[in-house]
């Protein structure tokens, strides 16, 4: 008898267990350590943000040692130490990886500034200072491009954002 009654029990509980664990707010996850354009970029101090992080961005690339290296090496502006000479620019050094990484993360995140504030109304955000926001974001990508299609020619364009 204790034998049935424990089965019995095991049995409800389970069960239960099995039909209460699929609520779908049980389910919904909410990420709070990533910052996600649909929701950021719909104010006013959101999109000063990320023209302000354009800036960050480059001043990263214009300190980053892979910059140095593609753009000034090999030049009569670079005077190598005696004792490291000129160094090789190909694929393995990870300069030319680094390099195109860096100038296409920025892209993307002037694309998803610019694609904001053309097709979204932010509330706050003056026709003044979304014009000028707006000038800064495609500045900043077109420099990126002119890097890039120095140092390797003809390269993909991409004007819309990536997620």
């Amino acid at each position: 008898m204790i034998k049935l009654l424990t089965n019995y029990i095991s049995i409800t509980i389970a069960v239960f267990m099995t039909l209460s664990s699929c609520e779908n707010s049980f389910l919904n996850e909410n990420n709070y350590n990533k910052i996600v354009p649909g929701d950021y970029y719909t104010t006013a101090s959101g999109i000063k943000s990320g023209v302000n992080g354009l800036y960050g961005r480059l001043r990263y690339f214009y300190t980053a040692e892979f910059a140095v290296n593609m753009c000034e090496n090999n030049t009569d502006m670079f005077v190598p130490p005696m004792s490291t000479g000129y160094m090789r620019m190909d694929p393995n050094t990870g300069y030319v990886r680094d390099f195109w990484n860096a100038c296409y993360i920025t892209i993307n995140q002037c694309n998803t500034i610019i694609d904001a504030l053309r097709n979204t109304k932010i509330e706050g955000l003056s026709d003044s200072l979304s014009n000028r926001y707006l000038a800064e974001s495609l500045f900043i990508r077109a420099h990126f491009f002119d890097h890039l299609a120095k140092q390797f020619g003809d390269v993909p364009m991409p004007l819309k954002p990536t997620v």
